[in-house]
């Protein structure tokens, strides 16, 4: 499927390091990835409302790129989210939204079809053990059907999460073999000397 693909970045002075980072993944990467910074201060917020951005940049996204086909918002902390999961996602049926929880109760991947109201993330509780359960309900508000990944994956927050992640990659072969650069990494002497010395 040809897909727009987008990374949403702050703060907006660190975009030559994205320009970068994306530059890494191969030589035709940058025709492949637009670059848009996410203009505000503040991504938190732990009650409807109250101080967080995230939902108007999510919103902003949706009314820029809606028309390619619907919109699939995926965590780049998230390094273990299946591709089959990536694939429903993408080929989801036109009036329903799709979600994969995170294990600390956000999510790490939402998909939204073409004519989803804006207000799909009104009354969302960012940053908090109930974002995702409270997206689900501005989901169904906003009169779409949800479907839910069964399994909530993890996404990285702290040092320990790194380890977690590790310790699954090393137990199931089927994530190194989708995430071969995350794989080494977490193979390399240095990280594993880098995470002991943060006392995990």
């Amino acid at each position: 499927l040809h897909r727009l693909r987008v990374v949403l970045f702050a703060p907006r002075e660190r975009e030559e390091d994205f320009r970068s980072l994306i530059g890494e993944i191969g030589p035709d990467a940058a025709a492949r990835w637009t670059l848009e910074a996410m203009e505000g201060s503040s991504l938190t917020g732990h009650s409807p409302g109250e101080g967080s951005e995230l939902g108007d940049f999510l919103r902003r996204a949706v009314e820029r790129h809606r028309e390619e086909g619907g919109v699939v918002f995926i965590g780049s902390d998230c390094l273990s989210l299946p591709s089959e999961a990536v694939a429903l996602a993408l080929t989801r049926p036109p009036e329903e939204a799709f979600i994969v929880p995170a294990t600390d109760g956000g999510y790490v991947m939402l998909g939204l079809p073409p004519q989803a109201a804006l207000s799909v993330f009104d009354n969302v509780v960012w940053s908090s053990t109930e974002t995702c359960a409270s997206q689900e309900v501005a989901l169904r508000a906003a009169n779409l059907s949800v479907r839910r990944w069964g399994e909530a994956e993890s996404d990285v927050d702290e040092a320990a999460d790194l380890a977690q992640l590790a310790t699954r990659f090393a137990l199931l072969p089927v994530l190194a073999a989708d995430a071969p650069r995350v794989a080494a990494l977490f193979a390399d002497r240095g990280f594993k000397d880098a995470l002991e010395a943060q006392g995990v």
